[in-house]
């Protein structure tokens, strides 16, 4: 080959690289919005208001990220709806089954009973799948910075921090159903509607210190892009690692195992460390929680156990689930919490 073809061939060789990566981002970005689409359709076809003013693929060369504008999404049989001007879901073109959310600083969700503005400084995510057939989840993050939440019935809520993963676990469980989840919420601050309704007495502060949970769960199935379609699979175990909530001089931590019985409800003890937990339950009648002749009864109750640990201030005790009921020590508090729904229900 003589030196003068060399540069020749080095560009058709670029122009035939360019011309097959060109190609090949095209049908990615093709396939892509023909899915988002179908999504669209197929929630219609369920009866769903599901709208947008425009929805298509752009991040040519590298980067396949779909973008919908105007989204109107709402589901009769829950009554819940979302709206928002512009949603982002991005990836990288050579990483086809790893996603950045991208939510916009304003939004709008509506329930049944009231209808709520979001607004924040940031509130993105991010889904990593394994590269099978029915895309399973490997892990997710939610991140929220300065999050409102203001009501159309009054009330508001700002949350300093919050940050929800998911990480799965392979070891001791089915493929695909293992996952650790954790939450973590920094500095609530409520309205005044809002705490005068769990506060009356206006013995605690403004702010909430926050809360944290640490959970291994064992779901029923695989949870995967497939199976959430028709809804997160129920749990068939919850390992409850630590479990906080912080709230001016109220310190309340769990730590259990749970499973789900035939039935689907919760089976199992967590134990339950709770400080200055005389204002806890003083705190309970105050907002109606507890009535006053049940207050008396388990005060009672819980200060002969609290002064069995030497301090009468602090409480250590089993939070009970078992055939359907819970019980705090001897203490009935009601009906089992529901894991998952029993076959045939």
């Amino acid at each position: 080959m003589s030196a003068s073809s060399f540069p020749t061939l080095l560009i058709v060789a670029i122009t035939v690289a360019v011309a097959g990566w060109s190609g090949w981002w095209w049908v990615g970005a093709s396939t892509q919005e023909t899915a988002a689409l179908r999504w669209f359709e197929e929630r219609r076809e369920e009866g769903w208001v599901a709208d947008t003013d425009s929805l298509g693929v752009t991040g040519y060369p590298n980067r396949f990220d779909t973008m919908i504008e105007g989204l109107e999404l709402s589901d009769p049989r829950s009554g819940w709806a979302w709206s928002a001007p512009l949603f982002q879901i991005l990836s990288l073109a050579y990483r086809p089954t790893e996603f950045i959310f991208v939510w916009p600083e304003t939004q709008t969700i509506a329930s049944p009973t009231d209808r709520i503005a979001v607004s924040g400084d940031t509130l993105r995510g991010s889904l990593a799948m394994i590269p099978n057939l029915q895309l399973t989840l490997r892990k997710s993050v939610i991140e929220a910075d300065k999050l409102s939440l203001v009501a159309e019935s009054g009330w508001t809520a700002d949350l300093d921090t919050v940050v929800f993963a998911t990480e799965g676990i392979e070891e001791g469980f089915d493929p695909g159903t293992g996952h650790r989840i954790g939450v973590r919420i920094r500095d609530i601050t409520l309205s005044e509607d809002l705490r005068q309704q769990l506060d009356p007495t206006g013995v605690l502060p403004a702010t909430m210190e926050g809360g944290q949970l640490d959970a291994t769960v064992g779901f029923a199935a695989p949870v995967s892009l497939t199976t959430l379609e028709d809804g997160m699979p129920g749990a068939d175990s919850v390992q409850v690692d630590d479990f906080q909530l912080t709230w001016g001089k109220l310190d309340l931590r769990a730590q259990g195992t749970l499973t789900a019985d035939a039935a689907g409800f919760a089976e199992g003890r967590l134990t339950v460390r709770a400080k200055n937990w005389r204002e806890m339950l003083a705190l309970a009648e105050s907002n109606g929680a507890v009535g006053s002749d049940g207050a008396a009864a388990i005060e009672f109750g819980l200060g002969l156990l609290a002064g069995l640990s030497g301090d009468p201030n602090a409480l250590e005790v089993p939070l009970t689930f078992q055939q359907g009921r819970t019980t705090l020590g001897p203490l009935s508090l009601g009906p089992a919490p529901r894991l998952r729904v029993a076959v045939g229900n």
